[in-house]
């Protein structure tokens, strides 16, 4: 316990030295908040499939206000084959039944509304499944759907076969980032997983669409979305840069415009309903590219960009050393329209209690609430749950997958996304 206590007041004397911290000149809400991130399959099971379901949340909602939580980010809900488990979107703009039904998730958000909670839904607009209609029409160049995906000719080898574009190789661990359909007589690209064709954001009809799902989720009265992966949207996949880790693939000039495109949509609905409506997105890149999410007071960008250095730079043999320094970088900026947001976790990486040790939890989540600006917490860091052991048949994720027995745990993100733990009993 003292352990704990002291090493949270040594880190947030030594991270206090070194920023300067503005008061802004009109707080709102989202700039403050707490958020609660939740993994919808893992949270609360209501129908007894093994599944966690939105009725399940439903009746955890008080949970969430006893925490003291002001809003809670939900992973993806949308319609899916669940080859990613719902990150492989079939239907923007449906609930998946494995979750529920739209009539659940309006229960949901009168739920929220009750304990003055705010609804912040994930969105994944960098690709679809392979299932989704707008990619079963493209396939067959069916207007205006044929160039709503990421669409390539391959190029001719020595023997005069067609061959991919280029060597990119997908971050799930399954090959080329290009696929061959005989229907189409092109490859297509993904960045994901070979079921996760990537969107075509220079195409003007699926930049429309996606506005649309927008707008479509607005209207239930959600308070705002996640991007997830949002620097990814465009790429250059025609360059002449072959190399996979220098091509020009990410944080693109035209990527900040579409954020900026997207927080108009939300200022202008804001405006309509007098409901102030929030963007957040998650960027992976160095300080100056997250910064530009945020864009300029005349065209801003994201409300809140998260960012994971207290994630990827730290392990609890390099708090003191890295965590002062990280935030020497990571100065707040004066500018009320960027509120800077460190994360301690998510569903794509370890646990705290597994990454610092189970001693350091308590200090790691104060340190989280004490920091200027929102705070985020992953579901479950709040009782130390850490990482479980999943063993090659019991492994889910397509990343793991991918690898095969051997060298699985070192991609599967099944270990941080295992059920919440609601008591003591099996499958809690």
């Amino acid at each position: 316990m003292w352990k704990s206590v002291n090493l949270f007041v040594i880190l947030y004397i030594a991270i206090c030295s070194s920023v300067k911290i503005y008061r802004y000149q009109s707080e709102e809400w989202w700039q403050k908040a707490n958020f609660y991130q939740i993994y919808i399959r893992s949270f609360m099971d209501w129908d007894g499939d093994g599944i966690g379901d939105l009725k399940g949340l439903i009746h955890k909602v008080h949970y969430l206000n006893t925490l003291g939580v002001d809003a809670f980010c939900l992973s993806p809900i949308y319609m899916s084959p669940m080859e990613d488990f719902g990150y492989d979107t079939s239907d923007f703009m449906d609930v998946d039944p494995t979750y529920g039904t739209l009539h659940d998730f309006n229960e949901l958000l009168t739920a929220a509304k009750y304990f003055d909670l705010k609804v912040i839904l994930d969105l994944v607009p960098n690709h679809s499944s392979d299932e989704h209609v707008w990619f079963q029409k493209s396939l067959h160049r069916i207007e205006p759907y044929t160039n709503y995906y990421v669409w390539h000719d391959g190029e001719i080898d020595e023997s005069g076969d067609i061959i991919p574009p280029n060597n990119w190789e997908d971050l799930y661990g399954g090959g080329s980032a290009w696929t061959w359909r005989e229907e189409r007589q092109q490859y297509y690209l993904h960045q994901f997983h070979h079921k996760e064709p990537d969107l075509n954001y220079n195409d003007p009809n699926l930049v429309k669409e996606i506005k649309d799902v927008l707008r479509f989720w607005l209207r239930t009265g959600i308070d705002g979305f996640r991007i997830s992966s949002v620097d990814s949207l465009f790429e250059e996949p025609f360059s002449d840069v072959l190399d996979y880790m220098t091509a020009p693939k990410k944080h693109l000039p035209e990527t900040y415009d579409m954020v900026k495109q997207w927080r108009k949509l939300l200022d202008e609905y804001s405006a309509e309903t007098g409901e102030k409506k929030v963007l957040i997105v998650e960027a992976h890149g160095t300080m100056d590219q997250e910064m530009q999410y945020y864009g300029t007071p005349k065209q801003p960008g994201a409300h809140l960009v998260l960012n994971n250095k207290l994630i990827t730079d730290l392990n609890n043999k390099s708090l003191l050393f890295h965590l002062p320094q990280d935030f020497t970088e990571f100065k707040l900026s004066k500018h009320s329209y960027r509120v800077e947001c460190l994360t301690l976790g998510n569903q794509d990486n370890h646990r705290v209690a597994s990454r610092f040790g189970t001693g350091l939890v308590d200090a790691m989540n104060m340190l989280s609430l004490f920091l200027p600006g929102p705070s985020f917490i992953y579901y479950g860091e709040e009782i130390g749950m850490e990482d479980t052991e999943i063993t090659w048949e019991q492994c889910q994720d397509p990343q793991g997958i991918n690898l095969g027995p051997r060298y699985y745990n070192e991609k599967t993100r099944d270990p941080e996304r295992t059920p919440f733990q609601w008591d003591d009993t099996m499958n809690a």
